[in-house]
């Protein structure tokens, strides 16, 4: 009951973190620094 609990925070943290890297990675080759809502999900995903 407590790993999955566990498994399933760490699953929450990486799926999060993923997020944030399309979003960086999209700025990065989009170079729209500015526009942070240009964009309503990254291209990645």
């Amino acid at each position: 009951m407590k790993l999955e609990k566990i498994i399933n925070g760490y699953m929450m943290i990486a799926l999060f973190l993923l997020f944030i890297m399309g979003r960086l990675l999209d700025y990065a080759l989009t170079m729209d620094f500015w526009g942070p809502y240009s964009h309503p999900l990254p291209s990645i995903i």
